[in-house]
């Protein structure tokens, strides 16, 4: 089982980091487009565009996600919501598994289900709090690491992922290691020669 981040800087970026155990990453369906928002959809039966094309409808996200349309037999998803405003929302199936839930702070919201301890959600969250004026990716970055420290997923890891659309859509970031028996750490060993700038202007 999952678990995610999805966040923006004060420069109007927008990433996600995700890890599962899953080999091949394949659990979160992302989209992103700049001037509207990112929503990571998690197993739900839906096209993955409804929830964007709800923002540029003029929804906020928890509007927009409470009218998403879900297969009913499609249980056990979550999806995250973040707006180009950073305002942010996440909604989870009944079919989810303990421990499931999710956090929303300042610009960002993390979530996952099947996780050692519900400490896997806050840690995510308070990382990538104190982590303002670092560069998006490696917010999302030690977001993850904080969240595997916690517990993480009860069956282990095997694939992780970040993934950051610049305002300017130039230089986005797009890491996913795949079927690795320590994939956060090989996302910290391909991100560090690359970084991608500070975000401008203050703390994000």
């Amino acid at each position: 089982m999952p678990f995610a981040i999805v966040g923006r800087d004060i420069s109007g970026n927008l990433g996600i980091g995700f890890a599962s155990a899953s080999a091949h990453g394949e659990d979160w369906h992302v989209i992103a487009e700049v001037g509207v928002g990112l929503a990571a959809l998690h197993r739900l039966g839906a096209p993955t565009d409804e929830s964007l094309e709800l923002l540029k409808s003029g929804l906020g996200p928890g509007d927009a996600l409470s009218r998403l349309t879900v297969e009913p037999e499609v249980t056990g998803w979550q999806a995250l919501l973040l707006d180009a405003a950073g305002r942010a929302a996440a909604r989870s199936g009944r079919g989810c598994a303990a421990f499931f839930g999710h956090t929303m702070g300042t610009e960002h919201v993390s979530a996952g289900q099947g996780l050692v301890s519900p400490n896997v959600i806050g840690a995510m969250s308070l990382s990538f709090e104190r982590s303002a004026g670092d560069a998006l990716a490696e917010r999302l970055l030690l977001a993850l690491e904080s969240g595997e420290r916690a517990g993480g997923d009860r069956q282990g890891l095997k694939s992780a992922a970040i993934r950051v659309l610049r305002a300017d859509q130039v230089a986005a970031v797009n890491l996913l290691v795949e079927d690795d028996p320590d994939p956060i750490g090989e996302l910290r060993r391909k991100l560090t020669p690359h970084p991608n700038p500070p975000p401008q202007g203050g703390r994000g």
